[in-house]
Order: structure tokens, then C-alpha cells, then sequence
């Protein structure tokens, strides 16, 4: 029995010797395989990526597709302010050229495409145009954004009928017209109710009289904001 578990124990013992001898040869292998062949592999595998971004870069260079050209938030066309601010949009990431009167400034849109730009009014017409480029140089064509112009007089204003002071008998001139002209686009009030200004400037409004003295504030309101006010007083008696 001794000599049936001595002999098993040497058969252990030398399969666990073989097994240990695979396992050094296993990773002295191992350790040869990667030095010879592991690192140069890896080199290639930076290579490729190194060409891969050069490619890409040299994509990025050959693009000649140009940005859409600004679009311009309203601003108004006249104004009596000292400044104002334009606004608008394009492609995200791309340079905003802004021309005041030809004159450029640069101006970089914000991640939505947004641009803004603070112009100090202290001439009397200004002419907005601008253009739009990428990272590659492409630019987009020059678009007119519009022209503003400085306006910091009341609009002319003048009462045709009733005349001040003047007085009215009788239920036949009960109602009267109030008639006059003010400058073109400009928007006329007659004691706080809107009334229409043809093309010339022209204005009618009729209004029923109370018995005794009649007020009536008229004010003229031109785009810019400027505006003109004539008070006249009628009176009225049966």
C-alpha cells in the first residue's frame, strides 16, 4: 500500500513540475511576443491616428461651402436715440463682418449663431451691412441690413379746422371735423383716440360737442419717436 501512495505522490509531483515549467515558458513567450510584436503594433495604431486627424484637417481645408449670409433682427429706420443695438443671426461658430457706413467690425457668433452689436449714433444716417465667414475663409455674400437715420425733431403739425376759440350755434353744428396734416407716417391722437393719416400726411376726425367750452389735445407722433402737440379750445351753445 506504502509503495501504491509513494508512487502516485511521484506522478503529482512530476505533473506538477511540467506544469509549472508550461507556465515560465508561457510567459517568457508572452513577454517576447509583446516586445517584438505588441510595440510596433501599438506604433502603427498611433500612426493610423495621427493620419486619421491629418485627413481630417485636410477635409476641413478643402471646404468651400460658404456660410448663409446674416439675417438681421428689426431695428427701426429712424430714431432721435444717442444709441441702438443690432442684432441677428447665422452659423454657429462663424465671424460676423459688420459694416457701418463700410466701415468693418468683426463680431463672433455665440453657440446659437446670435450676434449683437452696440452702435453710438452721432452722425445723421448710417448704412448696416454685413457679411458672414467660416473657420475654412468662405464668405457669404454682403446683405443690406437697412440704413437708419437720426431724427430729433418733432414732426410739423398744423390744425386746418376748427380754428382756436372759435364758437358753434345751434344742433346743426353740434358736430364738428377736426381736419389737419402732420409728416407722413407719423400717427396722430385726438384726446386719446387714434386717428388715420393718409400717404400726404393728411387727418380728419369728426366729434360730437358738449354745450359750453370743448378741449381737444391732438399730438403727432413721427417713427423716430419725436412728437408735436396742439391743444385748441371751441365752444359750443344752443
Amino acid at each position: 500500500m506504502r509503495d501504491y501512495i509513494s508512487r502516485r505522490q511521484k506522478v503529482q509531483q512530476k505533473k506538477n513540475v511540467r506544469s509549472t515549467l508550461f507556465f515560465i515558458i508561457l510567459t517568457i513567450s508572452t513577454f517576447f511576443i509583446l516586445i517584438f510584436f505588441g510595440i510596433p503594433l501599438v506604433v502603427k495604431y498611433v500612426g493610423f491616428l495621427t493620419n486619421l486627424k491629418k485627413s481630417n484637417d485636410q477635409i476641413d481645408q478643402e471646404d468651400t461651402t460658404p456660410p448663409p449670409p446674416p439675417t438681421f433682427e428689426y431695428f427701426p429706420e429712424s430714431t432721435k436715440e444717442s444709441d441702438i443695438e443690432i442684432k441677428g443671426f447665422t452659423e454657429p461658430g462663424s465671424i460676423v463682418v459688420l459694416y457701418i457706413n463700410n466701415e468693418a467690425n468683426e463680431l463672433v457668433t455665440d453657440n446659437e449663431g446670435g450676434f449683437s452689436y452696440k452702435l453710438t449714433l452721432t452722425g445723421n444716417e448710417y448704412v448696416v451691412e454685413a457679411i458672414a465667414k467660416d473657420k475654412s475663409g468662405n464668405e457669404s455674400k454682403r446683405v443690406v441690413g437697412g440704413k437708419i437715420v437720426i431724427d430729433k425733431e418733432p414732426p410739423e403739425l398744423t390744425i386746418n379746422k376748427p380754428a382756436d376759440k372759435e364758437q358753434f350755434f345751434g344742433s346743426t353744428n353740434k358736430q364738428i371735423r377736426i381736419e389737419g396734416t402732420t409728416e407722413a407716417e407719423s400717427k396722430v391722437n385726438i384726446n386719446g383716440r387714434n386717428v388715420i393719416v393718409d400717404s400726404s400726411g393728411a387727418f380728419t376726425h369728426s366729434i360730437t360737442l358738449n354745450e359750453g367750452e370743448n378741449a381737444f389735445s391732438i399730438t403727432s407722433e413721427d417713427q423716430a419717436g419725436n412728437k408735436n402737440e396742439k391743444i385748441i379750445t371751441v365752444s359750443f351753445s344752443f
